[in-house]
């Protein structure tokens, strides 16, 4: 298994691969926690005379797009299911002061150890905010996770 074998080994060559992408987006989803550069930045809305069934027609939706290799995907997947598992027992001392949990349900777990990573494999980061909450709390946001396993078949 050229990605590891027990989920410390996954999580430090995942690591390793793709730490630059990690920082990347960890960096762009606390920039769009940041309610002042939010603000700054320029914004494109939806035209409100020509809205139908929208209902919020003022969201600010912000896209980032990354293009990456397999062996960034496989990497990122191995991180985002045992990164914090393997931090937990690296800390198992202070684990409470640290809060450590896994950023998935033990059902979604499950779904992530079945997927087979085909061509197109796409990860989607969604940062939310909640509605009528401090925008300046980290609290306030939530981060949704969707994925999509790409081709799984090649039709000729």
């Amino acid at each position: 298994q050229e990605y590891g074998i027990e989920p410390v080994h996954k999580v430090s060559i995942g690591l390793q691969i793709a730490w630059k992408m990690l920082a990347k987006l960890l960096q762009d989803m606390l920039a769009g926690m940041d309610a002042e550069r939010h603000m700054e930045e320029r914004v494109h809305r939806l035209d409100t005379s020509a809205m139908t069934d929208v209902r919020s027609g003022d969201r600010h939706v912000r896209t980032r797009l990354y293009f990456t290799s397999e062996s960034h995907i496989h990497s990122l997947f191995n991180v985002l299911r045992f990164g914090s598992e393997v931090f937990a027992v690296q800390h198992e001392d202070n684990m409470e002061e640290r809060g450590v949990q896994s950023i998935f349900s033990d059902e979604a777990r499950a779904k992530f150890d079945k997927l087979e990573l085909g061509y197109l494999t796409h990860i989607v980061f969604r940062v939310l905010h909640k509605k009528q909450a401090d925008p300046n709390l980290p609290s306030s946001y939530a981060v949704q996770v969707l994925v999509s396993q790409g081709v799984r078949q090649h039709i000729q």
